[in-house]
């Protein structure tokens, strides 16, 4: 574009114009949206306001007039109102935020927001009215009526109309994503005088009126009132009065429009829907594959950081070529487990992949994994032995299983009591779960070239899983695993070990493209493609090949195609395909119905459970049995494989037929399928107990299964039992007996069986058991206890409830000595204390650590150590290590401190008194200590096969923080070294603070959004589990992220929020202390504020100067600083310059001009020449604090001309506008003159700008590189 001063060239994105400085472009401040004029296009903010007192023209953000400080935001409701009290309607979207979740793709969340901005704004520009948006708020204002009453009307009107056209988009929403958009409507009486921050109604709206399941979409839409709306339109619609409240200092009464007299809306037919156009299937189609290759960049987009350890592999596929995708694998690689994650709807078919695998073994079966199976002993290895074995899951015929084959690698009977649901005679625990173990893995060995395929794997069971981790580690021949899962579980997290494996690869599946799937099968979709039916499957698909299949599957029922290799088109009638997947199934569901004998037989496969077999559809007795089980596998519902029966789709179809069959029609199909296999202690039988109401049939079921699991180590099921068999004594009309009978007898056994449970399954119910034993006076009982309750806690990582749990301990242990040679010595406190200090440790208690530690140290030496007997807790050697763990948080806390190295060894030596030998992890110590110091180490950092434990963990830190601290990548390696070791030791603080470094890494690389979501991440849990120095250090790097991305405001509120705390502590050191300071005095400079720069400077070199620190502020000497801080403002003085402890104001890196030396007589007369025409579109950014005067005045007279105004001052306006087009100005040696001084001005400020830009530039390489 041209400027329209100089009418030279310049960049259409350009804010002013580089030659002549011309004021092109203005920025909200609300929402930093670019706009032509002075009102933002994006918000509705008015972004200059005229002063309806003076006419002064004032950034409205400055809330006063520049003259006569008269409030701008007034200003503006004056110019643009008729009357003074208006009608003003508010529109809230309370769940926005999960409807975005929802929709996933961001380019699709981008448009949906935008369509609804412009069907409110559309609405508005029809009416002639404007709306802004205040704190995520629409605000529509009635002010150009006549009179309040008229207002109100208009109001009220507006929002009926606009509350049916959202009707409409939820109708739209509800078909494509099964949700609706909340929409809250309040119409209000607002003034003139009223704050901008007070449009909103003030009141939390409740919905009141339930208007069922017919008109079910009014349940999301709300439109309330309040009194003084009320009575002026009561008269006219139909109005419920709610509750008052006490609202901005007055109680205000509110009443809720009835939607269904005056906002029904008839919600459109699908079987009158209309075949698509061809501009409408081609657009559906770009849509799907912009759709898929946005999902494709925003999910699997390759990680910045190569991490050397990782021997697996990481893929994208799709529905259909997986299977070749694996099959390549396994041929060109040692692969044998595979991991495809994906969300539901674009799941892979089990029975395409067995298909495209078919040469590739020998034998293939699957699984379906269910939530039953968390109730039945090993749950998924016992669906594994039916199907390998061709077995029947029904204990009613457990004598017809043939057990020969399972009996060669059972000679323990672990086996047979696991597959018929018998107690093991075993006693002891660990001895049963090694048996399992063995049996599962010689059976398993001795397949030749096998297949498991594992559906829904993130229901696995917890026991199963552990052992199947096992038979990963021990590299079981002969068997390839492939576990398809939800996104939201990631195998690799749970078995870390994975990512060393080279025969592990991990696939992410995205949407299939429709376009390819055509490629893939070109004779079978020969002619369909042309159909209206193929646009129709396709407008609903959303790239999911189950919706795809389910879809042809549909035609066919209806009779609409034949599939015979080919998709051939037999009839034309009208047929509507659902658009999403649950509404597809349940309208196949509907069809299948009329075929009542194969519906019944499906509906009892379903309502038992996702996987079956043949010999129980026996026991079942339903006619036709044969003919049904055919045509579910012809229908695509049900795969019949080795015997077992298996559903598909298992969830979405239960869900269907939850919808489909009503809830007494289920009960008594339940009622006769337990009359037909009920045992009562198979965990199918417990859901259909629970569905008919059978309390004492479903707690004598659980009852059973726990006994079988205890008796078989399957603590994780045992624990599963007890747990609901709990709560439903606890709702039984018998629950003081059942609760008597069973709680005691439940608490002793987990309390036993407590260290054999994973620490974040048992924590909840350890704490329930503690609770029960706090209230007796058994104090022994209740300190072994709660020492395993310490080691689980500290396990999951929750020091805030090991802190708490330790303080009541102590206060049980008051008066008890830590010294082996006092008569009131007590071992338990030893212990304590020493899980004390890791816990305060965790938690960023540096001190009261380092005092804990020395109090420990001058009670126990090397002659009383061997007293301390805890042979009923643990071994000498476990305690031994025990101590010395914490002994060396003791140490780390102190080099963290900066103490001094006499005093570090000062602890080494005492240790070398108790212990003839110490870990060598010791002698990395006073490293660590070098190394927060800035300063070099000469010690070896290569790690050996004998390394363990702490010396690995230090060691790669130490590498990182040295030999690889220029190269990131590098230094993420090491730090993920760091933290594996972390994670197998159970030093969860530590695998925390590695992930924060990790994070650190991205950023340096380039990650940044990466780095700012890991420290987020981090900053809560540190936050949850009380990890207070994780904590610190996460906001440090987040001020740091933000000052490095110029929120330096942001920066500085974090980095001064955390100081505080930090002083507040007084328990972390001056470590800490040093890098905020050196932080924000950098922050400071970059702001402006000399003055805190200058203190937050001295605050560092003081600390720099103690503790010998060797990095940050180098070669700075304040007495040099502050005569340079008094020098540059001498000469911002002498140039005119306003830098006085305020931030300076920039606009993309331009300074506007200060126009502060002309007063406003004098640029009223400073006009335009006549053949120079005014733009009103050229207006600048705005991003201002409070001043005593404008710095916009230079624009004042192009302001005038595009703000609204009253009407009243119109007519003065035109001829105002006249005036300044004509160029009438008189004096023009005065205008020629104030240019000149405004040129002068400008040099200056220039000049100014470039001496600070390079000052800055100097500081902040000097103090933050």
């Amino acid at each position: 574009m041209k400027c329209p001063k100089c009418k030279k060239d310049v960049p259409d994105n350009a804010k002013t114009c580089p030659y002549c400085k011309k004021l092109l472009k203005l920025v909200c401040p609300q929402c930093n949206n670019t706009n032509d004029g002075p009102i933002c296009t994006k918000c509705g903010f008015v972004i200059l306001s005229k002063c309806s007192k003076c006419g002064t023209i004032t950034p409205t953000v400055k809330g006063k007039c520049s003259k006569c400080g008269f409030d701008t935001y007034e200003s503006v409701q004056r110019n643009c109102a008729n009357i003074d009290d208006f009608a003003c309607v508010t529109l809230d979207f309370p769940n926005l935020e999960d409807i975005k979740e929802i929709i996933g793709s961001k380019k699709l969340i981008e448009k949906f927001v935008t369509n609804l901005d412009n069907l409110i704004t559309d609405y508005c520009s029809l009416l002639e009215v404007k709306r802004e948006i205040i704190d995520g708020t629409y605000v529509i204002r009635f002010n150009k009526a006549d009179s309040f009453a008229e207002s109100a009307l208009e109001a009220i009107n507006f929002a009926i109309e606009l509350g049916k056209k959202i009707i409409n988009l939820n109708f739209k929403l509800s078909k494509t994503k099964g949700n609706y958009l909340d929409c809250k409507i309040a119409v209000l009486k607002r003034s003139v005088k009223t704050p901008r921050n007070k449009y909103q109604s003030g009141f939390d709206i409740k919905l009141v009126a339930d208007y069922g399941k017919e008109f079910r979409y009014l349940n999301y839409m709300q439109v309330i009132t309040d009194a003084h709306i009320y009575q002026e339109i009561s008269d006219n619609f139909s109005l419920e009065s709610l509750s008052s409240s006490y609202i901005n200092g007055e109680m205000v009464t509110f009443f809720e429009l009835k939607l269904k007299k005056h906002m029904k809306v008839e919600p459109p037919k699908e079987e009158e829907a209309q075949p698509l156009d061809l501009k409408q299937i081609e657009a559906i189609k770009e849509v799907l594959i912009d759709d898929d290759e946005e999902k494709e960049n925003r999910l699997y987009n390759k990680d910045i950081i190569s991490f050397d350890d990782m021997k697996c592999s990481f893929h994208t596929s799709n529905a259909y070529e997986v299977g070749k995708l694996i099959a390549d694998e396994i041929k060109n690689s040692k692969k044998r487990i595979f991991s495809i994650k994906s969300v539901r709807l674009y799941k892979p078919e089990s029975d395409l992949i067995f298909k495209q695998l078919k040469n590739n073994f020998k034998k293939m079966y699957q699984i379906t994994c269910s939530s039953e199976m968390k109730y039945k002993p090993y749950g998924f290895f016992s669906e594994l032995l039916y199907v390998l074995n061709n077995l029947t899951r029904m204990t009613k015929l457990s004598s017809t299983n043939n057990m020969s084959i399972v009996s060669q690698a059972d000679k323990s009977g672990v086996l047979n009591a696991i597959i018929n649901l018998t107690e093991a005679n075993v006693s002891n625990y660990d001895e049963t779960r090694l048996f399992v173990y063995k049996a599962l893995y010689d059976h398993l060995k001795i397949q030749d070239k096998i297949l498991i395929y594992i559906n829904d794997f993130e229901k696995i069971d917890e026991s199963s899983y552990e052992i199947l981790q096992l038979l990963w580690k021990d590299k079981l021949p002969n068997v390839t695993f492939i576990l398809s899962s939800d996104t939201d579980f990631s195998v690799h997290k749970t078995s870390h070990f994975l990512l060393q494996d080279e025969r592990y690869s991990e696939i992410r599946l995205k949407p299939l493209s429709i376009k390819k799937l055509v490629e893939f099968e070109p004779k079978r979709f020969k002619s369909f493609t042309e159909t209206y039916y193929f646009q129709a499957i396709l407008h609903g698909m959303k790239g999911s090949l189950i919706f795809f299949n389910n879809a042809i599957e549909y035609l066919k029922e209806k009779g609409i195609i034949t599939d015979d290799g080919e998709l051939t088109l037999i009839s034309s009638n009208s047929v509507v395909i659902p658009s999403t997947l649950e509404y597809l199934i349940e309208k196949r569901l509907q069809f299948l119905m009329s075929n009542k004998n194969t519906f019944k037989l499906f509906s009892y496969l379903i309502m038992m459970s996702p996987m079956n077999d043949l010999k129980t559809v026996k026991l079942l007795e339903i006619p036709e049995a044969k003919d049904g089980l055919k045509y579910l596998q012809d229908a695509d519902f049900i795969n019949v494989l080795n015997g077992s029966i298996r559903i598909k789709n298992y969830d979405t179809i239960r869900k269907a037929f939850d919808l489909v069959l009503s809830e007494d029609s289920r009960k008594e199909i339940a009622m006769d399928i337990l009359g037909k296999i009920a045992v009562k202690k198979m965990p199918e039988e417990i859901s259909l107990y629970n569905l008919v109401g059978d309390v004492s049939s479903e707690i004598k079921t659980l009852e059973n299964l726990s006994k079988i699991n205890a008796s078989l180590g399957e603590f994780s099921a045992y624990l599963n039992c007890v747990v609901r068999l709990l709560k439903l004594a606890d709702k039984s009309p018998d629950r003081e007996q059942i609760l008597e009978k069973y709680r005691t007898e439940i608490y002793e056994n987990i309390s036993k069986m407590l260290n054999k449970y994973t620490p974040n399954k048992i924590y909840n119910i350890s704490k329930q058991i503690l609770n029960n034993l706090e209230k007796t006076d058994d104090t022994e009982k209740i300190i072994k206890f709660s020492l395993k309750m310490l080691k689980i806690s500290m396990t999951c990582g929750n020091y805030n409830y090991t802190f708490e749990l330790l303080n009541k301990l102590l206060a049980r242990l008051q008066g008890k000595s830590l010294n082996p040679n006092n008569q009131n010595f007590s071992p338990y406190l030893v212990i304590i204390m020493l899980i004390r200090v890791e816990t305060l440790f965790a938690i960023g208690r540096m001190r009261e650590c380092e005092e804990t530690g020395y109090e420990l140290l001058n009670n126990i030496n090397s002659t009383n150590f061997s007293m301390i007997n805890l042979s009923s807790t643990m071994s000498k050697d476990e305690f031994k290590m025990m101590f010395l763990n914490s002994m060396t948080f003791v140490l780390i806390a102190k080099a963290f401190l900066l103490r001094n190295d006499d005093n570090i060894q000062l602890v080494i030596d005492k240790l070398k008194q108790i212990f003839s030998t110490l870990p060598k992890h010791l002698d990395y110590i006073l490293p660590i200590k070098q190394v927060l110091l800035g300063k070099p180490i000469e010690i070896d950092l290569k790690q050996k096969n004998s390394d363990e434990g702490f010396l690995k963990i230090i060691k790669a830190g130490l590498r990182g923080f040295t030999i690889d601290k220029e190269d990131y990548n590098k230094f993420a390696n090491d730090i993920y070294e760091a933290k594996i070791c972390s994670n197998i030791n159970n030093f969860t603080q530590l695998e925390i603070l590695c992930d924060l470094l990790i994070g650190y890494a991205y950023f340096k690389l380039g990650g940044i959004e990466k780095a700012k979501s890991i420290y987020y991440s981090v900053l809560e849990m540190s936050q949850i589990n009380g990890y207070r120095l994780v904590g610190y250090l996460a906001c440090y790097l987040l001020s740091m992220y933000y000052y490095e991305t110029e929120n330096s405001d942001m920066a500085l509120s974090l980095a001064n929020n955390t100081v505080s705390q930090i002083e507040q502590d007084n328990n972390v050191g001056d470590y800490l202390f040093y890098l905020f300071r050196v932080l924000t005095s950098g922050i400071y400079i970059e702001l402006g504020d000399d003055n805190k720069a200058f203190a937050c400077m001295q605050s560092a070199v003081f600390v720099k100067q103690k503790d010998e620190v060797e990095f940050g502020l180098e070669g700075v000497d304040l007495q040099v600083e502050e005569r340079r801080i008094k020098d540059r403002r001498q000469k911002q003085e002498d140039t005119g310059g306003r830098r006085k402890g305020q931030r300076r104001i920039k606009s993309d890196d331009t300074l506007l001009k200060d126009m502060e030396k002309l007063n406003n007589t004098q640029f009223e007369e400073a006009k335009k020449p006549e053949e120079e025409k005014i733009d009103f579109k050229n207006i600048p950014n705005i991003k201002v604090e409070e001043k005593k005067s404008s710095m916009f005045d230079d624009i004042k007279t192009i302001a005038d001309m595009n703000l609204p105004v009253g009407k009243e001052d119109k007519k003065e306006e035109k001829e105002e506008k006249f005036n300044l087009l004509k160029g009438e100005n008189k004096k023009k040696e005065e205008k020629s003159k104030i240019v000149k001084e405004m040129e002068e001005i400008e040099e200056n400020k220039e000049n100014l700008k470039n001496q600070v830009k390079e000052e800055k530039q100097e500081h902040k390489k000097e103090f933050l590189s």
